[in-house]
């Protein structure tokens, strides 16, 4: 037991796998981490949320909703640079997620980056299925954040 543990820490070092495969988490673990994450975040408890969601990236970087949840939190935490590097990874792994393209839209507005949160709240709109109004579900992530990126060009008239 013991050599395939340390056959484990010497892959990860290595670069091989990652830090969860190391520790030997299974997905339920991780899910179950990411869920409390997720609470705490919507307590508003962002700073709390933060350092969870960074314990998971270190655990399985390829994951792109711990990305992107990263990007959200340091969004609203209005650290915008942080929330662009989070939000650029997670686009790299899924570049057609609509939440993190409207969220890096928000930052790159905060940031004084016009073009930029045009570019990226534009493009989500164009891959957000239109929808008849009368079908709007308004309890749906995807529609409330089409929303907010129709509301965002709007107001400041980018």
């Amino acid at each position: 037991m013991a050599i395939e543990q340390t056959d484990l820490i010497q892959q990860w070092l290595a670069g091989q796998i990652s830090l969860g495969a190391a520790a030997e988490w299974n997905k339920d673990e991780i899910r179950i981490i990411s869920e409390i994450a997720y609470s705490l975040a919507q307590q508003g408890r962002y700073a709390e949320a933060v350092v969870i969601f960074e314990g998971l990236l270190a655990i399985a970087p390829a994951t792109a909703y711990f990305q992107a949840a990263l990007g959200a939190l340091n969004l609203r935490l209005k650290n915008t640079s942080k929330a662009i590097e989070h939000l650029n990874a997670a686009l790299k792994i899924e570049e057609t997620d609509v939440v993190s393209l409207v969220n890096r839209g928000e930052a790159y507005l905060l940031s004084g980056s016009l073009e930029a949160a045009r570019n990226d709240l534009e493009k989500a709109l164009n891959i957000a299925a239109p929808r008849p109004k009368n079908e709007i579900d308004i309890n749906n992530e995807t529609t409330l954040t089409v929303k907010r990126a129709r509301t965002l060009l709007q107001v400041h008239k980018i």
